[in-house]
């Protein structure tokens, strides 16, 4: 069940060589910006307005201000751009990708006494329907540099430590059987029975590169309700069914520049897919004060996820035997667990200036630190009381406005995003992420409309391609710096 786990958010994390972890909890629980494009051209504070459809993921109860039927189409296009230095060294990456972010349909019920609409108790009603993208992985990340201290090498004889070499000759499906048997590690005679060295000599310049693209998505399909009250209080609830499909694949490379060395050179590949589905509760309610002022609060439950991993290594060297090349495959394995992620708790206010527009602000919390792993084949102890003492309460931001300019709405926003790691991990980078949101929007007497929002993120991660315990040999961090540009446009209609 080993596999390069490597959690690469606007918000980011460290990351090593291991098997299903903690990072997991991260990579599925850090939800970035989405909605509608009216919702991302305000930067997501659309819980308390309500009348989008936007409100089954954020809060339900604003379904309750429709009154009509609606529909929505959505179509969206983002760009990456990651600046990663690694020992000194940038390196460039981009990635496109063009998606469907959201599509649904609202169906509202007014309430009639004597062929007359009710103005008390429930008036009204509305049940909605969506499918939401959640996340977007699409991304890849490149960086590479000079090592004089130390090699992935330095990693595999580290994980070999304690074997003997007669259980690592017939194996060529394990890290560390492929590297003996692949000759990049080799006996250490010095430091006792069964351990082991790096077949390199001690004053060494390794170049390093690695490439790790990300693909694949979260998405939502939702069923809502939305109650309205008297045109004062909204109450509402979401079930969604939410799937993830999660694919990473890590090439690690290393070439010696000594001078005076014969010329090695070994690649490093691994390979898995995530993909599995769990269900979650979204709760919301909003309090109409005044014409002016309306307030709301919301309640996401975690979802518990039923996943799949399938995963596979591959290693090859080239002369670390002399004159000799070596390449070893392991077959695709598959692991089954379960994953916890944590709730979600928010509420903002919206100030509504009647023929002019509207501002609001909203506020969020997510404890990242209860999420939980678990299987019936491991017990996942050790990484869950790392999530606990790594993982740390995190505060999200939000604040939008809309403009009305007779048929048009002219939005924007900002929304800051909490890092999710503990002070004692973060290594000293601010690892909270910033949306800068605008967006355009029209609408006519007809019921058509169609909305347009510009996102641009940006953020810091890094990323640990290994560690080295108890060595005289240092390993390195790779810092990302990144940005997307975000482009989503939807069309619509009452009916």
């Amino acid at each position: 069940m080993k596999k390069l786990a490597t959690f690469i958010l606007m918000a980011g994390v460290c990351s090593q060589l291991s098997a299903q972890n903690e990072e997991d909890i991260l990579r599925y629980s850090f939800q970035k910006l989405n909605g509608t494009p009216r919702s991302l051209g305000m930067a997501g504070a659309m819980g308390v307005v309500g009348a989008d459809l936007s409100a089954i993921n954020t809060n339900p109860a604003g379904l309750g201000f429709y009154r009509q039927n609606t529909y929505l189409l959505g179509l969206g296009y983002s760009i990456w751009n990651t600046k990663s230095t690694y020992i000194g060294t940038q390196t460039r990456s981009t990635q496109n990708n063009i998606n469907i972010p959201n599509l649904g349909a609202s169906f509202t019920t007014l309430m009639m006494d004597k062929g007359k609409q009710v103005t008390s108790g429930l008036v009204s009603y509305t049940l909605g329907f969506s499918l939401n993208r959640r996340n977007d992985f699409n991304q890849t990340v490149a960086f590479q540099g000079d090592n004089r201290s130390s090699s992935i090498l330095d990693y595999f004889a580290q994980r070999a430590n304690g074997i003997p070499a007669s259980s690592l000759t017939p194996d060529v499906s394990s890290l560390e059987g492929m590297a003996w048997n692949a000759y990049l590690i080799n006996s250490d005679s010095l430091s006792g029975f069964n351990s082991y060295v790096a077949n390199l000599p001690d004053s060494i310049t390794m170049r390093q590169r690695s490439q790790i693209k990300h693909s694949g998505r979260q998405q939502d399909l939702n069923a809502s309700i939305g109650l309205n009250f008297s045109h004062r209080l909204y109450l509402g609830a979401t079930i969604s069914m939410n799937t993830i499909r999660y694919e990473q694949t890590s090439i690690w490379k290393e070439e010696n520049t000594n001078f005076f060395s014969d010329t090695r050179y070994m690649t490093y590949e691994n390979r898995f897919t995530t993909q599995g589905s769990g269900f979650s509760v979204n709760l919301g309610a909003i309090l109409r004060i005044t014409d002016f002022l309306r307030a709301g609060l919301n309640y996401q439950s975690g979802t518990r996820y039923s996943l799949s991993d399938v995963f596979s290594t591959s290693i090859s060297s080239n002369n670390f035997d002399p004159g000799t090349s070596y390449n070893f495959s392991s077959s695709p394995t598959n692991f089954n667990y379960t994953l916890k992620t944590p709730a979600k708790i928010g509420g903002g206010l919206t100030f509504i200036f009647k023929q002019a527009g509207l501002i609001s602000i909203e506020v969020e919390n997510v404890n990242y630190s209860r999420g939980r792993l678990g299987s019936i084949n491991y017990d996942f102890d050790t990484e869950n009381k790392l999530a606990e003492n790594n993982f740390n309460d995190a505060y999200n931001l939000k604040m939008g406005a809309e403009v009305l300019v007779g048929k048009l709405r002219v939005r924007g926003g900002f929304a800051h995003f909490g890092s999710p790691l503990s002070r004692e991990v973060d290594r000293g980078i601010n690892l909270s992420y910033n949306c800068y949101t605008t967006g355009l929007g029209y609408r006519n007497e007809s019921g058509f409309f169609a909305d347009f929002a510009v996102v641009l993120e940006e953020g810091t991660s890094f990323y640990t391609p290994y560690t080295l315990i108890n060595s005289t040999r240092t390993s390195y961090t790779a810092i990302q710096t990144s940005n997307a540009l975000r482009l989503s446009l939807s069309v619509g209609s009452t009916f």
